[in-house]
């Protein structure tokens, strides 16, 4: 941004701004607002720039579970449907933020998962047609959609797009990556509860094996794999888990 303010263009600082704020989470919602505003004075209200700012702010209010953030993002999405058609990657590029907006509504459980699982057989063909499918953002959307789909009971179809989004993290980028990890513990949770024990402790292995490198998850999917280990009954395995989640998560240790 100092460089961009000493420059000619009288733009620069603030595009600046908004690519700082797409490659950063943690920045204030005052900042964040405030960049918006003078995205649209400036570019007005149908930019790139405009639009991915949106994007930004509508996605830290999804991530505060402010359902105002769901319709901010899909005003984002209209206005680049009509601002450069359909098959634009902005369309798409927060799909899997977008598509979790769209759940925050006085739903049950059973609810919200069938519409994430119903956004995403709408969408995300689409998306991986205009995005590739070496896309982080389709890996999001199919870990998202397997996951709801071991939540409904179906967890044959849940190893499946599981899988799928392992895969396409795994080909993009690396399967230790937070969204690979995130996806292996969902698919060990559907192999436990879809009675795959040979995908279980394929998956067993390789997380334990991460365990002490990369990013944390957060304790969630730890309490989700030792409530399905548990439905089978008291094993060394979930004795293991509970030591793992204990350890790397002291402060949720009962």
């Amino acid at each position: 941004i100092a460089a961009a303010n000493a420059a000619d263009d009288p733009t620069l600082p603030l595009v600046t701004e908004v690519e700082i704020m797409n490659a950063r989470d943690g920045l204030s919602p005052s900042r964040m607002r405030a960049a918006l505003d003078g995205c649209r004075e400036t570019f007005g209200s149908r930019s790139v720039h405009t639009i991915r700012m949106m994007r930004n702010v509508a996605r830290r209010m999804i991530d505060e579970r402010k359902p105002e953030g769901a319709a901010m993002m899909e005003e984002a999405r209209r206005l680049a449907i009509e601002t450069f058609g359909p098959d634009h990657p902005l369309v798409y590029v927060s799909l899997s933020v977008e598509m979790l907006g769209a759940t925050l509504c006085e739903c049950t459980p059973e609810e919200t998962y069938r519409r994430l699982v119903d956004l995403t057989r709408e969408r995300a063909p689409e998306a991986e047609r205009v995005l590739g499918w070496r896309n982080q953002q389709l890996a999001y959307v199919y870990n998202n959609y397997g996951r709801s789909l071991s939540r409904l009971g179906d967890h044959a179809g849940a190893i499946v797009q599981l899988e799928r989004a392992l895969d396409i993290e795994s080909r993009a980028r690396t399967d230790a990556s937070g969204v690979a990890r995130l996806a292996r513990m969902n698919l060990l949770e559907a192999a436990i509860l879809g009675d795959r024990p040979d995908l279980a402790a394929a998956c067993h292995a390789r997380i334990f094996e991460l365990e002490s490198e990369g990013p944390a998850v957060g304790v969630g999917p730890y309490d989700d794999i030792i409530n399905a280990l548990a439905s089978k009954g008291e094993s060394p395995m979930l004795d293991r888990w509970r030591q793992a989640r204990d350890r790397r998560y002291p402060d949720a240790a009962r």
